[in-house]
């Protein structure tokens, strides 16, 4: 058993999973319920940016459409990226980065980012939109399987399409070996997420942000697809949290200092010098743990997520899979959504708290320290 000091020397915490979420079309932007469910998944998780794509289908040259959505994601503190096809005319582009230039100042728009397919049609369009200012970010867009070297113009490389981690680390290592210093994000927008894969989903995920090893700077699913047709990842067209939802909202509880990471676990402390933990299932069984450093009889909440708790999916099948919801089916899976198991525990009479990584099912486990100072 591993003994971690919870007044150690940490180390600070970069939060990946804040820098993008998946928000599907800019049709669907201008939906209440869209807007309604995007503002939830920002103020419990913290996202930063917001991955957009369909701006086609409002036309760049109409201000009021482009304005209705920006502005809305202006108000809710986070940045568009906007994902760009061939459609439309490449000079409207000089003319909307002048527009959003003018309208939410150079500041907010350098936190913006454009991202352009890689073909012949990457260059022009990237010149109209930097014409106006040349900080304005600009990715390009290709699969892992079709990368070279990126042009001049672009900020940053896009992976696009349903890649792995093997296939995201050869593209990082393809531009280090051409010496190319660029972010990468992966897009996986066009991943199938199956709702019965729901919580599993959610631990890979974790997995994923928390072990170290993911060979990107950001990373998006769709959030936002249903839970009647093909899944979604954080909430779905319902309003349904979804177990990956619960787990960025977890993550994102975690301290800005990380004390100590191992096999389905990671131990953070927060500015007040509380202990926040993170256990998930993992393939090669968890790690026993013992938190020490703190006051006597510590008072702890632990939330749990599991096929039990937090997990519409089983209540959706228990009502016999519908494919479309009566307002009461929607609201009896929203509440269901809302139920993590949660518990209260102290720690021993010398500060201790001992702590296993869940081994027998599939399980998120967070673990918060309360009233310390």
């Amino acid at each position: 058993m591993k003994t971690i000091h919870i007044r150690g020397n940490g180390v600070p915490l970069r939060k990946k999973w804040r820098a993008c979420v998946g928000a599907g079309s800019a049709a669907k932007g201008l939906r209440a319920d869209w807007q309604r469910q995007l503002g939830m998944a920002v103020q419990q998780c913290g996202f930063e940016r917001a991955r957009i794509h369909g701006w086609h289908m409002l036309d760049l040259a109409d201000e009021k459409e482009t304005d209705a959505l920006c502005d809305f994601l202006t108000d809710l503190g986070i940045a568009p990226i906007v994902r760009l096809d061939d459609r439309g005319k490449s000079e409207n582009l000089e003319s909307f980065s002048r527009h959003i230039i003018a309208r939410y100042g150079a500041r907010r728009a350098h936190k913006w980012r454009f991202e352009i397919p890689m073909n012949k049609s990457f260059e022009p369009r990237a010149t109209h939109l930097k014409n106006t200012d040349r900080s304005l970010s600009v990715g390009v867009v290709t699969s892992a399987s079709k990368l070279g070297r990126p042009p001049p113009a672009a900020d940053s490389v896009v992976v696009a399409g349903v890649a792995d981690d093997d296939e995201l680390k050869r593209v990082r290592d393809t531009l280090d070996a051409l010496e190319v210093e660029k972010t990468v994000h992966w897009d996986g927008v066009s991943s199938v997420h199956a709702p019965e894969n729901g919580l599993s989903d959610a631990i890979a995920l974790t997995r994923r942000y928390l072990s170290g090893g993911l060979p990107v700077d950001s990373l998006s699913l769709v959030s936002f697809s249903g839970m009647c047709g093909a899944g979604a990842y954080l909430v779905d067209d319902w309003g349904v949290r979804q177990p990956s939802g619960h787990a960025c909202r977890m993550m994102d509880t975690l301290g800005a200092e990380e004390l100590d990471r191992g096999r389905g676990y990671i131990i953070t402390r927060d500015g007040q010098g509380c202990a926040r933990a993170l256990a998930w299932t993992d393939a090669d069984g968890g790690d026993e743990i013992e938190l020490a450093g703190m006051p006597p009889c510590a008072r702890f909440m632990i939330e749990t997520l599991d096929a039990a708790h937090g997990w519409a999916y089983p209540v959706w099948r228990q009502m016999g899979c519908p494919k479309s919801l009566s307002r009461y089916q929607a609201q009896a899976l929203r509440q269901a959504a809302l139920r993590t198991g949660v518990e209260w525990v102290r720690a021993d009479g010398d500060g201790r708290l001992r702590l296993r990584g869940p081994v027998d099912e599939d399980r998120i486990v967070l673990v918060k320290e309360v009233g310390c100072m």
